[in-house]
């Protein structure tokens, strides 16, 4: 059975969902604060855009992110490919529905679940687009100034532990694509097996990470 240890996965560095990219665009350069209300305003205004719009904003800002932002070919199939999993899920659900209903077009989708997709794809490469432009440092001072002007306090408890999470989501992604990768090179094969050896280790992984970056935050506090 392959053998997979922490530290072996924290070596490795590479580009994974949500992840930043350097750049000097005018996406990097919008005010933290701001980039943090328009990610969230626009992500949950993309469940009300009708399909096809949706459909063709998603494929825009595809373009948009290759040709504007010069995001790499590689870098946009890694943030496109939940959008594509959801799609593939979505549609097996709609042909199992299909055939359990006894509808003569089995293969053709339920323009539910295409409503659901376009939705779910829209706010994904929204939120994506946010995330590779600002870095950590950016996202924690965007929230801390929100919750300063709200609260008119230097202290920012609130912004602190949200940020924190926000950070350590692209950062869980690259763990389980690093384990994933170190399982692979050591034979281990994708079935149940691999599942069961290296959920743990992710789970042990990021909480050492949350432990680590809980303690560098309260020595800068």
């Amino acid at each position: 059975m392959a053998v997979i240890r922490g530290k072996e996965i924290k070596e490795e560095n590479t580009s994974t969902f949500f992840s930043f990219r350097a750049g000097n665009t005018f996406m990097h350069k919008l005010p933290p604060a701001l980039k943090i209300i328009l990610m969230t305003l626009l992500a949950l205004a993309a469940f009300w855009v009708p399909t096809v719009p949706a459909f063709i904003t998603w494929g825009s800002l595809i373009v948009f992110s290759f040709f504007v932002l010069s995001f790499k070919a590689k870098e946009i199939l890694i943030d496109i490919k939940p959008s594509l999993i959801y799609a593939l899920l979505f549609y097996s659900a709609s042909i199992l529905l299909n055939v359990i209903e006894q509808k003569p077009q089995v293969f053709i989708p339920d323009s539910q679940y295409l409503a659901t997709l376009s939705h779910l794809a829209l706010s994904l490469e929204i939120t994506s687009l946010f995330y590779r432009t600002t870095t950590t440092s950016q996202f924690t001072q965007g929230f801390r100034n929100i919750e300063q002007s709200v609260t008119k306090k230097n202290k920012t408890p609130f912004a602190d532990s949200l940020s924190f999470t926000l950070v350590l989501v692209p950062r869980i992604a690259s763990f389980w694509k690093r384990i994933c990768s170190a399982w692979s090179s050591r034979g281990g094969k994708a079935n149940v097996s691999r599942i069961k050896t290296l959920v743990p280790v992710l789970f042990r992984v990021s909480m050492e990470e949350a432990y680590q970056k809980t303690l560098a935050q309260q020595n800068r506090s």
